[in-house]
């Protein structure tokens, strides 16, 4: 008697006697994995890691391996791999460089009015935009095509922020640029961010409950509806608030003291008021 070793992917499949997996198997479960991580594009120890877990809660089909040498006999590489399952490759790899020769501004911009008119509204966010993106991955692989598009934040690297890679494409106005947060908040102004602070805290209910998971979450609820003001992202609150308790607790003396946006801004290092407000 002894240990038995832990199987292999191939010992995994000789006992089962199941057929290796096709190309198209190996790259769903590519695209399966990005989605259940939440990723645009893996690591080869992300996917083996997710693998694994797969196949130790008794997950017995053929398209999990666990090692990266079938990928690179079926595909050339990890890298090209992940291009064929539709995944985002372009940021990360060697820089900004390989996003502006791998997707031109010409072709990122008509993607972005394709996906304006495919959403109904010329101003959209980021993360729309990614929603789209994979909703055209999916129908791509249903019908058995290849459909390889980039994420938002490959569009932000090559044209700076969202805004700009939508003025860009003719959607907005020079104005509208320089307002816009879209989750970006490049140019979010302490009223801005006074205003997103106050307005979440009244709509969440109560600072007990304002984390910066609710808060996002709210955020990105907004982002649904075009009309409505942009609420700046957790990180610019923390760029000029300090910590997100500071934040939190600074929006709960203000309401104590019904002060709301402008109690905020005294808290904000080189707050002044102006014409502007969220767009």
């Amino acid at each position: 008697m002894g240990l038995q070793p832990t199987l292999d992917h191939s010992a995994r499949r000789m006992r089962t006697m199941l057929p290796p997996p096709t190309d198209e198997e190996m790259l769903r479960s590519l695209r399966e994995c990005a989605f259940q991580l939440g990723l645009d594009r893996l690591t080869f120890a992300q996917y083996r890691q997710w693998a694994v877990g797969r196949l130790a809660a008794g997950q017995t089909r053929p398209t999990l391996i666990i090692s990266a040498q079938p990928f690179h006999r079926r595909f050339g590489s990890w890298r090209r791999s992940q291009q064929l399952a539709g995944l985002d490759v372009m940021v990360g790899w060697r820089g900004a460089s390989v996003t502006r020769r791998e997707y031109p501004q010409e072709q990122l911009i008509a993607w972005l009015k394709e996906a304006s008119e495919a959403i109904g509204v010329r101003r959209f966010s980021g993360h729309q935009f990614d929603k789209w993106r994979r909703a055209k991955i999916e129908a791509g692989a249903a019908d058995g095509r290849l459909v390889v598009l980039p994420t938002s934040n490959t569009v932000c690297l090559r044209f700076g922020t969202w805004g700009k890679a939508l003025l860009a494409a003719g959607l907005i106005s020079d104005y509208q640029s320089d307002w816009f947060i879209g989750g970006q908040g490049v140019r979010a102004t302490p009223e801005h961010v006074a205003w997103s602070l106050w307005t979440a805290l009244v709509e969440v209910g109560s600072a007990s409950r304002l984390t910066q998971r609710t808060y996002t979450t709210w955020a990105q609820a907004r982002y649904q509806h075009p009309t409505d003001p942009k609420p700046v992202s957790v990180q610019i609150i923390r760029m000029h608030l300090g910590t997100w308790r500071n934040a939190v607790a600074v929006a709960t003396e203000s309401g104590n003291h019904n002060r709301g946006i402008d109690g905020i801004l005294d808290h904000i290092p080189g707050a002044r008021l102006t014409e502007g407000g969220p767009s």
